[in-house]
């Protein structure tokens, strides 16, 4: 038993460096596993194109596969050339025998909860195969951006 104190007495100040250091590197371990899954990304699919009305209605759905809530605070459309598309503001006339597509645009920033998603739409003024959507959050969501563009390929809405 006196071998034992003894030995551990003497070697008192590498045991202290090893706890210290799994210690440190513990600490580092859970950092890093905090920042990979606690960090937020958008996703941008779904592209359709619907040609039934007077102007073409374009809509797409924004996809958070997150574990934290992101703020959208606005959407830019740019076509391939990067010329900024102004949304159309036209509401369709009704008609009792017709089923109608209305615009929902992104007017106030719109908090995206973690898992969930949000179908805008817009009506323009052409027709376009390709789109950039760039979307602007409150929060960091690509690197260290607060914005992401995406292109988006429009699929025609057959009747």
């Amino acid at each position: 038993m006196t071998k034992m104190i003894n030995f551990t007495l003497a070697h008192l100040s590498l045991l202290n460096f090893i706890i210290a250091f799994l210690a440190l590197l513990a600490a580092i371990y859970s950092i890093c596993y905090t920042r990979r899954f606690n960090r937020r990304r958008i996703v941008v699919s779904d592209g359709e194109i619907d040609y039934s009305g007077n102007f073409p209605l374009i809509s797409f759905s924004i996809v958070n596969p997150s574990p934290a809530s992101i703020t959208i605070e606005g959407i830019t459309l740019t076509d391939t050339k990067n010329k900024v598309i102004i949304p159309v503001d036209y509401t369709p006339s009704l008609n009792p025998y017709e089923i109608l597509q209305f615009a929902d645009p992104l007017s106030a920033p719109c908090v995206l909860v973690p898992y969930g998603n949000v179908e805008p739409s817009y009506y323009i003024h052409e027709s376009y195969d390709r789109l950039n959507i760039t979307v602007i959050c409150k929060e960091r969501i690509f690197r260290f951006k607060k914005n992401q563009t995406f292109l988006l390929h429009l699929s025609d809405i057959t009747d």
